[in-house]
């Protein structure tokens, strides 16, 4: 027995000086790593590291154990080391009203979307409102107008060689051309005229006018299409104004997101719409005065520019690396 017999030395454990540099416990850190779980604690780091969905890892043992700590302190370790979480915006969907869209952005990007797409809103507004009321684009309506009047002359003049034929003439009036009978002297008759006929004379007149309709559809149709020229061709010079107003405001945020797709096909999608609805974006202030009515439709315009909002709805401005959630 007395080869085995122990001192008192090896019978006590003493703490080497280098683990004795604190006053208390309260000045030790958080214990980090499981005691005796080397391969747990590996299989949780291979785990962090898959990026594929659909991987979980589960940790399960005896309570007090340390799991809910360490998972905590190396989840978020692990987070620092990873990029923010991404910014997300709803936008109009101009295709399908219904169904908004939803857009990704790097963080921090979002305010910056929102803002630069206001501002260019209020900006584009102001623009387009001054081209169309500048002396260029004056004139280039008033050429089409003027193409427009001279091609309705020469249709009314042969209209009215047709009307002659059977006792009428047209006259342009607020519900459009009209056709009036001729007396017999050539000039068109009153009022007073058509109360004084009898009802032969209102028969035959009215027998006439219904042949006159039948043979001027030909020439009345060259007037609604000329009339549908004018307005196709007007609006193509709109689109054209607007469009180079757009462009502007439009290519420089596509400068600022341009490797973000989704960013780059919204943007596109808007110039379209802004270009297709550019009556929307003109100053009627005079219509406005002459009319109250125009006060109404200037709320539903109002409510019209909300298409155009954009709605932040995650925003990790203020993240300097990933969430741990």
């Amino acid at each position: 027995m007395d080869g085995i017999k122990l001192t008192f030395e090896q019978l006590r454990n003493e703490c080497c000086e280098e683990c004795a540099d604190f006053l208390s416990t309260a000045d030790l850190g958080s214990l980090e790593g499981i005691i005796g779980q080397d391969r747990a604690v590996d299989a949780i780091d291979f785990g962090l590291n898959i990026k594929k969905k659909g991987y979980n890892i589960f940790v399960s043992g005896i309570s007090g154990t340390g799991r809910n700590s360490y998972i905590s302190l190396i989840t978020n370790r692990k987070a620092k080391t990873e990029k923010p979480a991404d910014d997300w915006v709803y936008v109009f969907n101009f295709k399908k009203p219904e169904h908004p869209l939803a857009l990704n952005l790097a963080n921090g990007q979002g305010k910056i979307f929102q803002k630069a797409i206001e501002n260019s809103i209020v900006l584009i507004k102001k623009e387009i409102e001054n081209i169309f009321i500048s002396q260029e684009y004056e004139r280039a309506k008033n050429m089409l107008y003027k193409q427009l009047n001279d091609l309705s002359e020469e249709l009314l003049e042969e209209l009215n060689e047709l009307a002659k034929q059977y006792g009428f003439i047209y006259t342009n009036t607020d519900r459009g051309l009209v056709s009036i009978p001729l007396k017999h002297d050539g000039n068109p008759m009153t009022e007073e005229d058509f109360k004084t006929m009898t009802k032969e004379i209102y028969a035959e007149i009215q027998q006439k006018s219904s042949e006159l309709n039948l043979a001027s559809l030909d020439i009345f149709k060259k007037i609604r299409d000329a009339e549908e020229s004018y307005r196709e061709k007007l609006k193509k010079v709109d689109s054209e104004y607007a469009s180079k107003v757009v462009k502007i405001y439009i290519d420089k945020i596509k400068s600022k997101f341009a490797t973000n797709k989704k960013i780059e096909d919204y943007l596109a999608a808007l110039k379209q719409d802004i270009i297709e609805k550019v009556d929307l974006f003109k100053n009627d202030d005079t219509k406005k005065q002459a009319n109250p009515f125009f006060a109404l439709q200037g709320r539903n315009n109002e409510a019209f520019f909300e298409r155009y909002r954009v709605n932040l709805f995650v925003d990790n401005s203020d993240k300097s690396h990933a969430p741990v959630i």
